[in-house]
């Protein structure tokens, strides 16, 4: 019987061994295979990435809060109005600008006040339709700061937000500002049966949407509203003048469903209501009294 010759073959080239199982091949669809690999590897990357962020994203916009409070950043850099959260930070802490070396209207280098442009409330999940009847007297008081949402019907169960700040002037100018409330969002129509009361160094207005068409004489459907939404998307818009160097308003909102609303109805339930109060200086030198 003839020897079996020990044949090499180079893996370039065509291999008529490997043609018996079926298999023929070359390094070169090998390298490309590995590339094309690689691609969908990064690709699958990618995509975890970004669903990661996006989830990320979305937890936050459920779990960042339903109202916020914000003040134009050229109100501490330009004019020394600043937020604070608490009564401690409004009255007992830090000296005013004009008594220091401070530039501009910016507070004293040397103060331990720490000033601020964003207030967050705490979210509410669930949130039940109560009636005003039914929440504490003094939610406007002395000893509320920060948020202090509330359990109405008692069911032990938050059911309408509520928030105590202090709007500073630390500068050495008087200011005027202008605050509004914004509608960031609004899911299953829930603002229609919304209602906002501010309390503005103890005096309080409560805003809500007007009459849905057809239930203008329902005498529920303006129950407990003092002034309407201006618009669809704005609670309320005013303008504050005269804010005295070195005086503090206190603000206190509350927010709620209120039950007597017709349109309180299941159609809202699982909805929600995004708010966001706004902060502007208004630049007493232009003609126009724009907003900086």
């Amino acid at each position: 019987m003839a020897k079996k010759q020990n044949v090499q073959y180079d893996p370039y080239d065509y291999n008529p061994e490997m043609e018996k199982y079926g298999v023929r091949t070359s390094a070169k669809k090998v390298r490309k295979n590995k590339l094309l690999l690689r691609i969908v590897v990064i690709i699958l990357v990618l995509l975890l990435l970004f669903l990661a962020i996006f989830f990320g994203c979305v937890t936050y916009a459920n779990q960042a809060g339903r109202f916020t409070v914000n003040l134009d950043p050229d109100a501490i850099e330009k004019y020394g109005i600043t937020l604070c959260e608490s009564y401690e930070e409004a009255y007992g802490l830090g000296a005013w600008a004009d008594g220091g070396t401070g530039p501009g209207g910016k507070p004293n280098a040397d103060s331990n006040y720490e000033s601020g442009v964003l207030i967050r409330g705490q979210a509410v999940e669930n949130m039940d339709n109560i009636t005003e009847e039914w929440m504490p007297e003094d939610i406007d008081s002395a000893n509320h700061s920060g948020s202090h949402n509330g359990d109405a019907n008692g069911d032990g169960e938050i059911d309408y937000i509520a928030y105590t700040f202090y709007l500073k002037n630390v500068g050495r100018e008087d200011a005027d500002y202008n605050v509004s409330i914004d509608v960031l969002s609004v899911d299953l129509n829930a603002d229609e049966a919304l209602r906002v009361k501010v309390y503005r160094n103890g005096e309080a207005i409560t805003y809500g949407k007007r009459p849905v068409k057809g239930t203008e004489k329902d005498e529920y459907a303006t129950f407990g509203i003092d002034k309407f939404f201006p618009k669809d998307n704005k609670v309320m818009d005013r303008n504050v003048t005269n804010f005295k160097t070195g005086s503090v308003d206190k603000y206190t909102v509350v927010i709620w469903l209120e039950g007597w609303d017709p349109e309180c109805v299941d159609d809202i339930m699982g909805g929600e209501v995004k708010l966001s109060m706004n902060f502007h200086i208004i630049d007493k030198e232009a003609e126009n009294e724009e907003l900086v």
